[in-house]
C-alpha cells in the first residue's frame, strides 16, 4: 500500500530495499519523484550493508549508521528539486530486513532541512477523538531503588505532551510503586483536563480469550481502563533484542518486588494491546542509558510499518527541551491536516493525509474507498468525550482486516491468484462487510 499511497498523494521519496552488489547484501536506496501520479526513480545507489555498520561481528549494532556518501546525496536532491515547505517520505520495500532500524532521522534530517516522515503500509481511514483526549503514559525501567530514570523523564514528557495537546487531555499514568508519589507530585498542577496516577490494586491473571496479552503491564493498564478508551499510549521503557527483532522491557508484574529481571515484551504483543485499547497513536520515549536503541528503533519500525495510526519515537539526548515532542503531539493530535516538526530527535510514521504541504495535490478516489466506512452513529460516538472502548477497539480491529485486503487487492497487479485465494478473499470481504453492520447497529443502539 505504501507505493500507492505516495503515487496518490504526490509523494518525494527515499526509497530502501535490501539488494546485492558484488554477491555481497547491500542497501538498494532510490530517490523517486511521484508528482504527477507517476512514479520515477531519478536516481539509485547501492551501499554494502557494512558501510551502514551491520555486521554480524557485531550483533548488538552500536554503532549503526547513515553511511556518510549517503547523506550529500539525498540532500541535493532535496534543496534542488523540493520546496522548502514539504516533507521528505522515506519507504522500505519489503524486503529490507533491518534497515528500517538505522537511524535515518538522526543523520540524514539535519542534512535536508525539512521534516523526515516514514510511510506506513496501512491504509484505512481512521477515527480520532474530536473532544477529550485519553493518553496513558508508561513509564518503568529497572532500579535498585527509588523512582528510576525513566520515571524522572515521565514528569518531564507528560508536560510536553500537555502543552502539546492542550486542556483536553486527560492523562493516566502507570509507573512503578517506588515513583508513583513522585509523580503525583511532579503532575499536581499541570494545565489539563485531568491527571490520574494509577495504583496496582490486585493480581491479574492471564484472560486467554482477549488477544493472549502476557505481560502483567499490559493487562493491567486494560483493566485499570475499566472499559475506557484510550486515544494514545506512550511508553517511556528500555529497548531489548530478540535476536534480530526488536521489544521493549517491563517488569514481570506491576508492584514486582523484583526489577532487576524485566521481560521482554515484543511488537505483535503490543499491537494486539493498542487494538485492544482502542488507542490509534502509539509513542515511544528513549530512556537515559536505553539498554538497546537498535531494539527499540526496529520495534517502533516494525509497529509503525502495519498499524494505520501513528508511530513515534522521541530521542530525548536530541531534544533536551522537549520542544520537539511538544509540536509532534500537536501535530499527532490537531482536528485538521497540519505541518509536521523538522527533527533528527523524531522518528515518526504518519499517514499523508494528516500531513498539510501547500504544494500537496488534492488526492482521487483512494483504494478502499469501496470499503464500507464507519456510520454516522459510529462517528457520533468519537466525538462525545468517551468513546466506548469494545467500539474503538472494533474500529481498530476493522481498520486492520481492511489495510490487509488491500494489500491482497494490490498484489493482483504482479500476479493472478489462485482459485483458493480468491474464494479466501471473497469471504473474508464479506465478513468485514458483516462486521461493519453488526459494529454500526449497536454503536445505534448505544446513543
Amino acid at each position: 500500500m505504501a507505493m500507492a499511497m505516495q503515487r496518490i498523494y504526490g509523494l518525494p521519496v527515499l526509497a530502501v530495499q535490501l539488494g546485492e552488489l558484488d554477491g555481497r547484501p547491500c542497501a538498494d536506496l532510490a530517490l523517486v519523484d511521484n508528482t504527477g501520479q507517476r512514479h520515477e526513480i531519478l536516481d539509485r545507489r547501492s551501499i554494502p550493508l557494512d558501510a551502514f555498520g551491520l555486521q554480524d561481528s557485531d550483533p548488538s549494532y552500536d554503532h549503526v549508521q547513515v553511511p556518510p556518501e549517503v547523506l550529500p546525496w539525498v540532500a541535493e536532491w532535496v534543496q534542488e528539486a523540493l520546496d522548502p515547505n514539504s516533507v521528505l517520505w522515506m519507504h522500505f520495500k519489503h524486503p529490507y530486513g533491518v534497515l528500517g532500524a538505522v537511524p535515518w532521522e538522526r543523520h540524514l534530517q539535519p542534512v535536508i532541512g525539512i521534516p523526515l516522515l516514514r510511510i506506513p503500509d496501512s491504509f484505512p481511514e481512521q477515527d480520532r477523538s474530536s473532544s477529550v483526549l485519553d493518553l496513558a503514559l508508561v513509564a518503568t525501567a529497572p532500579a535498585p531503588e527509588g523512582p528510576s530514570l525513566a520515571a524522572q523523564m515521565g514528569a518531564q514528557v507528560a508536560k510536553a505532551i500537555a502543552a502539546g495537546v492542550g486542556d483536553r487531555l486527560r492523562l493516566h499514568v502507570f509507573g512503578d510503586l517506588e515513583a508513583r508519589d513522585f509523580l503525583r507530585r511532579e503532575l499536581s498542577g499541570l494545565p489539563v483536563l485531568e491527571v490520574r496516577v494509577h495504583d496496582f490494586e490486585e493480581p491479574i491473571a492471564t484472560d486467554s480469550h482477549r488477544g493472549e496479552l502476557r505481560n502483567g503491564w499490559l493487562r493491567w493498564i486494560r483493566q485499570a481502563m475499566d472499559g475506557q478508551t484510550l486515544d494514545a499510549v506512550h511508553f517511556i521503557v528500555h529497548g531489548n533484542t530478540l535476536g534480530q527483532e526488536g521489544a521493549v522491557l517491563t517488569p514481570l508484574e506491576p508492584d514486582s518486588p523484583d526489577r532487576a529481571w524485566p521481560v521482554s515484551v515484543p511488537s505483535g504483543e503490543l499491537k494486539s494491546f493498542l487494538t485492544q485499547v482502542g488507542a490509534l497513536v502509539a509513542g515511544f520515549s528513549r530512556p537515559p542509558d536505553n539498554y538497546s536503541d537498535f531494539g527499540l528503533r526496529r520495534l517502533v519500525d516494525d509497529l509503525g510499518a502495519v498499524r494505520a495510526g501513528p508511530v513515534l519515537l522521541h530521542d530525548q539526548e536530541l531534544d533536551q527541551d522537549f520542544d520537539r515532542l511538544k509540536e509532534c503531539y500537536t501535530f499527532l493530535t490537531a482536528p485538521a491536516p497540519a505541518y509536521p516538526p523538522a527533527s533528527p530527535s523524531l522518528m515518526l510514521m504518519a499517514q499523508p493525509k494528516q500531513v498539510y504541504v501547500p504544494t500537496s495535490p488534492v488526492p482521487p478516489t483512494l483504494p478502499g474507498d469501496d470499503l464500507p466506512a464507519p456510520g454516522d452513529a459510529v462517528k457520533e460516538h468519537f466525538k462525545r468525550e468517551e468513546t466506548p472502548v469494545w467500539l474503538a477497539a472494533a474500529e481498530r480491529y476493522i481498520e486492520q482486516q481492511q489495510a490487509d485486503l488491500i494489500r491482497y487487492r494490490q498484489s493482483l497487479d504482479a500476479r493472478t491468484p489462485t482459485p483458493s485465494e480468491q474464494a479466501y478473499y471473497a469471504g473474508f470481504e464479506s465478513a468485514i462487510r458483516k462486521v461493519r453492520r453488526v459494529v454500526d447497529k449497536y454503536a445505534e443502539e448505544a446513543l
